[in-house]
């Protein structure tokens, strides 16, 4: 009760005062907020899709327009890697200076839409910003501190600094430690299916370095080129480095995605569920994880997860064992040829064959029909060209 009377003071007392002096000015100068979620994902996704719209504001600048950005920290510590490089380019303001500006803007923008124009970017569902998307735009990070350290880790190491390599990150929730994350339960998967890509990709004289947070040591020594930098070596700064200079990425879904995508990089993804995907960019393979009936075991098609359990675009744990669902793990096999399906695609400058193409667009035509049902951002959807690729190798399911 005491905090919501402070609260009231504070927005009439300091930002409704402040409110109309940014309008009086706003024909001249603009001035905007926004606050952005401590996760990397969000970080990447925010200030990218933010990147693209001030993109776009450039070609019909006609005021000055100063942004103050601040970072939500409250249930989770911000990458500090990735904030720095934010830094670089926007001006970040401690959360508690701009939340009560950006609360505010955010809630009477839903009544007055001129209000809108004091935010600097924002979101209202998992697409919105998308529509400011440009290939054009992405991360180029030139940062030397992140430089020194990589190249400074690859040479302890005694690593050949000029050989590919390629970046694994599978999901777990040790970034996630200090709140309770039970509901995301379903996306943990186990390195197991990937030991035959790993091999493939050792084979091929690649470095794998698995980055992102891991509980456990990863012990593969039989390939001579596998590194595990998601225990004993975790460093932000050194998963922000491969990423930005590795050949290709894979993912079992997880924050890192964002910015892989916002670097442009290849990305093979086994995403646990069908939910609000890339589909922007032609570089981006999706595998889904099998679904199995609890009590018979048995497999369900992509068509049956849409359509007769409606477990498309489901977020939690709870929504899969309401409906006796288990999300199981592809075979090594499945996970190989989807990996090869990317590698065709960077091979034949990201264009599909005819006959794959058709395969691949099955699944899109179930994903549109999913996305649908649960009507959110479909109009986005239906009028984009869907450029990313589902993995040919295993539609029959």
């Amino acid at each position: 009760m005491l905090r919501r009377i402070v609260n009231y003071l504070i927005y009439i007392l300091f930002v409704l005062p402040i409110f109309f002096l940014l309008l009086l000015i706003s024909n001249l100068i603009l001035i905007r907020f926004y606050v952005i979620n401590s996760r990397i994902g969000h970080i990447s996704e925010d200030f990218f899709l933010y990147k693209c719209k001030k993109n776009l504001e450039k070609k019909n600048k006609k005021k000055i327009i100063i942004d103050f950005f601040a970072i939500d920290e409250t249930l989770h510590k911000a990458n500090i890697e990735c904030r720095k490089l934010i830094s670089d380019e926007v001006i970040i303001l401690p959360f508690f200076l701009v939340k009560h500006f950006f609360f505010f803007f955010n809630i009477v923008s839903k009544k007055y839409s001129f209000v809108r124009k004091f935010l600097a970017y924002e979101r209202n569902s998992k697409k919105d910003g998308y529509q400011y998307f440009s290939d054009k735009v992405f991360f180029k990070f030139s940062h030397d501190r992140i430089n020194t350290i990589g190249q400074k880790f690859l040479s302890k190491k005694n690593l050949d600094i000029n050989k590919k390599f390629i970046c694994l990150n599978l999901w777990t929730s040790k970034h996630i430690d200090n709140v309770n994350h039970n509901h995301h339960s379903f996306r943990k998967i186990s390195i197991k299916p990937f030991i035959k890509l790993i091999e493939y990709l050792d084979i091929k004289n690649y470095y794998i370095f698995k980055i992102g947070r891991s509980y456990n040591r990863t012990q593969l020594n039989h390939f001579s080129n596998f590194i595990d930098l998601s225990h004993d070596e975790i460093d932000d700064a050194l998963d922000i480095f491969f990423l930005n200079n590795c050949q290709a990425y894979i993912s079992s879904g997880t924050g890192l995605d964002h910015l892989a995508f916002a670097l442009n990089k290849p990305m093979f993804i086994n995403t646990p569920t069908i939910n609000d995907y890339f589909i922007e960019r032609p570089n981006i393979v999706y595998l889904l994880r099998p679904y199995f009936k609890k009590i018979s075991n048995s497999k369900i098609s992509i068509d049956e997860i849409i359509n007769d359990f409606d477990l498309s675009f489901k977020y939690k744990y709870k929504d899969f064992q309401n409906k006796n669902i288990l999300i199981g793990e592809n075979s090594d096999d499945e996970i190989l040829k989807a990996f090869k399906d990317l590698e065709y695609l960077i091979n034949n400058n990201f264009k599909n064959s005819e006959k794959n193409k058709k395969i691949s667009d099955k699944f899109w035509d179930l994903f549109l029909q999913a996305k649908k049902k649960h009507v959110k951002d479909y109009d986005y959807y239906k009028n984009k060209k869907i450029l990313t690729h589902y993995s040919w190798s295993n539609i029959d399911y």
